[in-house]
């Protein structure tokens, strides 16, 4: 996990440990792991890449065909929620959007242990793949929830040249990454969270305010349901989320 260097300045004389002490169990908060509820379950292939490092990395790949658009899925921190954006990625599959879920090699079993920090490594292995199987000239867009809403921001800021969009549902972020956001007017920003989630909501907020893109929006749906666990009782958030993603990559989608 990272905290937010900006937290990190509060208060002053605030240390690391009593951050990760405060933040750690929010993070990580939540229940139950998500099914695609309203959508049809469509086949889902698990697939496996090899990262800069040496790590082998497994994620859950859907194609919707040889000339779609994609989207990278970074779930949140927890071992049910592998599947929290399952919801969302069926609903793009639907409208011809392919996606990949990375699966965290802390909760894979088959995953290859790496020394050090691996989230960029794994992050890039990911976008590759994913990249091999869309067309150049087709666009990308990247979405986390919770932690992995710095790694989504992580990697938009690493490759500005194939991002058209990124999601940030519900997880704190740095300054280098609000000040890509608001240099990169042509990235469209989703920034989100359960209005009660606190203290999410102006971290949403945050992003929002930086960003120049005309599509971008703030989407606070009721309740204070962590990340993607909102879509449990919420799934028409998941559609409003396909749905936005859809429209920032329908200009290269094939109708």
């Amino acid at each position: 996990m990272l905290i937010p260097s900006h937290a990190a300045t509060r208060g002053g004389a605030t240390t690391l440990a009593h951050l990760q002490a405060r933040w750690l169990p929010w993070l990580l908060a939540g229940s139950v792991s998500l099914t695609t509820a309203g959508v049809q379950s469509t086949p889902v292939e698990r697939v496996s890449m090899t990262t800069s490092s040496g790590g082998r990395l497994t994620a859950d790949y859907r194609a919707a065909g040889p000339h779609a658009p994609g989207v990278l899925f970074f779930p949140m921190c927890r071992a049910d929620a592998a599947e929290g954006w399952a919801p969302v990625a069926e609903r793009l599959r639907a409208d011809g959007v392919s996606s990949l879920i990375v699966r965290y090699r802390e909760y894979a079993a088959n995953a290859t242990p790496v020394a050090g920090d691996q989230r960029e490594a794994d992050a890039d292995a990911a976008l590759a793949f994913l990249l091999a199987r869309v067309p150049t000239g087709r666009a990308v867009a990247v979405a986390g929830s919770s932690c992995g809403v710095w790694r989504a921001l992580q990697t938009a800021v690493r490759h500005p040249d194939r991002l058209r969009a990124v999601v940030a549902f519900t997880g704190p972020h740095t300054p280098a990454h609000v000040a890509h956001i608001a240099a990169s007017p042509g990235l469209a920003v989703l920034s989100g969270s359960g209005v009660d989630d606190q203290p999410a909501p102006d971290w949403a907020r945050e992003l929002r305010k930086a960003s120049g893109h005309p599509a971008s929006r703030l989407l606070l749906p009721p309740g204070k349901a962590h990340g993607t666990d909102t879509f449990r009782d919420a799934p028409a958030v998941a559609a409003e989320i396909a749905t936005w993603l859809t429209e920032r990559l329908r200009p290269v989608i094939d109708r």
